[in-house]
């Protein structure tokens, strides 16, 4: 494989640790119900980043493919990566022993040097230039338009790409090439090197809408012994749990503060009369 390897290490990205993070531990009642469902969020978040991260590979590439003057001269080159990248077999999710990682270009899958040396013996089986310098000079006559032959046979490579859905000449863009004089001649762009940045991004905001999602999939679990409800609070109706203390008081808590914290629900609501109107603001654990 060319290009770097792609891990972003979020030691808390896994299931166990993003509960326990949130206050959830297998002593938790709730524990057993929401792991898969935790799984589930966490596969469906990092699918999402996977494919968000293989379109914008896909722009960094496109950038630095036009910025090589040799292959602007063939549209073909831009869609033989196109259509590489664009298969569903680069995207994924992957999971480590205690880390996921979102899976969004396979270089094994475009190919590299092995599959052009392999495209070029299939164009010339026992013939063409017989050395480098031979090469260099041929294809500096194709690009002054004095010579049509490399061009031809450049088409016919392509089109081996793209019936194949490889783009193995994204290596040299990578790595820059001096030694193949059949293809353009450049220095690296450094197109997988430099995203480094823009995949630990994607994948921290991954982690922290997991999270979030975690959070309010644990505040629609309330214990069993609350009723769900509603409160006009000031003129507008507020959903919610009730229930009667131990000291007597009717306390509502609002929803959308519900938090776990020591695998018990905290919250902040209000301590409501017999009559169910508002006496004060309440805020402190809920029931078991």
């Amino acid at each position: 494989m060319w290009g770097p390897r792609f891990s972003h290490n979020i030691s808390l990205f896994y299931p166990e640790a993003i509960l326990n993070y949130i206050g959830v531990t297998p002593a938790n009642p709730y524990y057993g119900t929401v792991y898969p469902r935790v799984v589930a969020i966490i596969e469906t978040e990092v699918k999402a980043t996977a494919l968000r991260l293989n379109s914008l590979v896909k722009e960094a590439f496109h950038r630095d493919l036009i910025d090589i003057d040799e292959y602007t001269t063939l549209s073909e080159y831009w869609m033989a990566l196109e259509l590489a990248l664009s298969s569903p077999a680069h995207v994924g999710v992957e999971w480590g022993k205690k880390l996921v990682q979102a899976r969004f270009i396979d270089t094994d899958l475009l190919g590299g040097l092995a599959e052009l040396i392999e495209i070029q013996k299939e164009v010339y089986p026992s013939q063409g230039p017989s050395n480098l310098g031979a090469w260099a000079s041929l294809y500096n006559r194709w690009l002054r338009g004095e010579d049509d032959r490399v061009g031809e046979t450049l088409r016919r490579r392509l089109d081996l790409m793209v019936s194949r859905s490889i783009a193995p000449f994204a290596e040299l863009i990578e790595e820059g090439n001096d030694m193949y004089p059949a293809y353009p001649t450049h220095p690296g762009k450094h197109t997988l090197r430099d995203f480094k940045p823009v995949y630990n991004r994607e994948m921290s905001a991954a982690y922290h809408k997991v999270v979030r999602s975690v959070e309010a999939l644990i505040a629609t679990m309330p214990p069993p012994t609350l009723a769900p409800d509603t409160l006009n609070v000031s003129g507008s109706v507020k959903s919610g749990y009730s229930w009667t203390a131990k000291s007597g008081n009717i306390i509502f808590v609002l929803e959308n503060t519900m938090k776990m914290s020591g695998n018990r629900f905290m919250g902040s609501g209000f301590i409501l009369s017999n009559a169910g109107n508002i006496m004060k603001k309440w805020h402190g654990w809920l029931p078991k």
